[in-house]
This record gives structure tokens, sequence and C-alpha cells, in this order.
């Protein structure tokens, strides 16, 4: 399965939306249930991008999402702009040729300060 860094984005702004401490769904407006969602969900856990515990079972596997991390709030808040999103993404393809979250973060952090200037 490939990482999509669209997908942890939403998922980002789906808790930071949600009103319960324990999320075992999340409502994502453009992505179906394939799989993807858990797996993100693992992968930002072990990122430390969001505290949750992964529950596996014979039946497969779900969560539960207590919320953003301090790491996970920052990254968010550097890429909720859309515009300024799209930009770091295109910008770190170009450069790299794939997408890491500390490329991301770098290139929205270097926006965001051009911004301020």
């Amino acid at each position: 399965m490939k990482r999509d860094m669209d997908l942890v984005r939403a998922i980002l702004i789906a808790i930071e939306r949600e009103q319960n401490t324990s999320i075992t769904n999340l409502q994502l407006d453009d992505y179906c249930g394939d799989g993807n969602e858990n797996y993100h969900v693992v992968l930002m856990i072990d990122a430390g991008l969001i505290e949750g515990n992964i529950i596996s079972s014979t039946g497969g596997s779900a969560y539960i999402i207590n919320g953003l991390t301090w790491e996970g709030h920052e990254f968010l808040d550097a890429a909720r702009s859309e515009s300024l999103w799209k930009k770091a993404k295109e910008i770190v393809v170009q450069r790299t040729g794939s997408l890491t979250i500390e490329a991301l973060k770098i290139v929205l952090q270097t926006q965001i300060k051009d911004a301020l200037n």
C-alpha cells in the first residue's frame, strides 16, 4: 500500500473537527473505505501525529483515535491552507521526486515565513 499525504492531511482535519475524544470512525468526504484509512492511521500513530490504538482481530483491524499530538497540530496548522499545501507538494516532488513529511514540513514552514516577511 502506498502512503498518501493528502489522506494524512484529510485525517488530521477530520480528527481536529471531531468532538469526541475516542474516535472509531472518521468522516472523510473524498475517500472511500478501501483499507487505506486504517493503514494511514497506523502510520500516523507511528509518526507521532496522532494518539491512538490499533485493535487487531481475526476479522481485520480497527482503530481508536484519542486526538492529535502537538506534532500533529503543528503539521496541520502549517498544512491547513489549500494553496500552501498544493504549492508545498509541488515544490517537494519537483526537487526530491517524492513526498516525505519532513520535506513537507520544511517547505510549509518556509512558505509561512515568506508570507510573514
